[in-house]
């Protein structure tokens, strides 16, 4: 299971991907953020749903499952349950 930092990493980069190849067409609107937040992340994938074309459907579930992904809370450490007595 990736870490917070690498799920953060990924929704960087798919957030700049969005940006670079759909940026003038479908996010004419929107700014790229300083950072990436899940719900900024779900801004620019529901801008894209609309403005932009088919092929951006998978940009688009990528940035909805990042921002699900790094909202959801910690899988809690095994190493921290005690077995029952």
């Amino acid at each position: 299971m990736p870490t917070r930092e690498q799920l953060q990493a990924e929704l960087e980069q798919a957030v700049d991907e969005a940006f670079d190849r759909y940026g003038t067409m479908a996010l004419w609107s929107k700014r790229r953020p300083a950072v990436a937040e899940p719900d900024g992340a779900r801004a620019i994938a529901y801008s894209l749903r609309l403005e932009a074309p088919a092929a951006a459907r998978r940009l688009v579930e990528r940035l909805e499952d990042l921002a699900d992904a790094l909202e959801s809370p910690a899988e809690p450490d095994p190493r921290h349950y005690r077995a029952a007595s």
